[in-house]
């Protein structure tokens, strides 16, 4: 980077343990004898209350890769959307909410026990696209000839999908991406100065990133960390890409704020950021619709 900037993403790497024959930095997840229910298979976990969790149906997830070192980030391949939030947040019980898997991002009460950057292969299937009825009294040049031709409905185009024909739902193939939390890891200075430069490289260079999900706490709403990286995120970047970064804020653990407060919680935090702000819960999956939508939306 030309300019140095400052961000919050000072959170050491810890070495993970990897195959003799893995590069360094990289972590490689293990072989599996056959596809795990938690993982590869479509899940039939259900939040309390998620009326909405099969508005985007997760068909396959699974962790793909780890990297401590930014020479162990694995190649791009898919597009990737990132999460990013303090330690204390419950970003990695989020992810296991949007991806509908119980324990595939694994959770910690230990604050800023993810120390390294984790990539998610996800497979979702979107919403049936809408058909545009045919007026009535349209007709086409083969209706002029024979009068009981049938006019057959405009089908929509699949969205980034090989194999689905064009009645069934579009899949999309991507990566979520879970970042390191910041703000209470405890760290040596050697270790807070190895890790920066990874944090900063992946945000700045990534040439397949597409948004990233700043996540705050609903009861206390953005906090200088979470501003430090929003404003970093605003800074050049060196990969070229088509478009900008997105940056989407998202309030969690809404379910801890009684339903009288929800509401005024997050407008406050809207008129605190200067952005629209998308409640949720990965307890209760409360907006996961929102979030699929959101996410769906910075890639295509």
């Amino acid at each position: 980077m030309a300019a140095k900037k400052q961000s919050p993403m000072t959170a050491p790497a810890k070495k993970a343990s990897a195959p003799k024959t893995a590069p360094k930095g990289v972590v490689i997840p293990p072989a599996k004898k056959g596809k795990s229910a938690a993982t590869s298979a479509p899940s039939t976990y259900m939040h309390a209350g998620a009326k909405d969790a099969l508005a985007y149906r997760v068909i396959a997830a699974d962790f793909t890769a780890g990297a401590t070192v930014a020479t162990g980030l694995p190649a791009p391949a898919l597009a990737e959307v990132a999460f990013a939030g303090r330690s204390n947040v419950g970003k990695s019980t989020l992810l296991n909410m949007l991806m509908q898997r119980k324990n595939l991002v694994r959770t910690s009460n230990t604050p800023g026990a993810t120390r390294q950057i984790n990539f998610f292969g996800c497979k979702v299937q979107l919403p049936r696209p809408k058909v545009a009825p045919v007026p009535a009294a349209a007709e086409t040049a083969e209706t002029a000839v024979a009068s009981d031709a049938v006019v057959s409905e405009p089908v929509a185009t699949p969205v980034a999908t090989e194999s689905a024909a064009p009645t069934e739902q579009p899949v999309l193939d991507l990566i979520l991406v879970d970042l390191p939390g910041y703000g209470f890891a405890k760290v040596s200075k050697s270790e807070a100065r190895s890790w920066g430069p990874m944090m900063e490289g992946y945000l700045t260079t990534r040439i397949a990133l597409r948004a990233v999900f700043v996540l705050v706490d609903a009861r206390r709403g953005p906090e200088d960390d979470d501003f430090q990286l929003v404003e970093f995120m605003k800074g050049p970047r060196a990969a070229q890409s088509a478009r900008p970064v997105e940056v989407i804020i998202v309030a969690t653990k809404l379910d801890k704020l009684p339903k009288n407060q929800q509401k005024p919680a997050l407008e406050a935090i809207s008129k605190k950021a200067g952005v629209r702000v998308i409640g949720a819960s990965g307890e209760t999956a409360a907006g996961r619709e929102d979030l699929w939508r959101k996410i769906v939306g910075s890639v295509l």
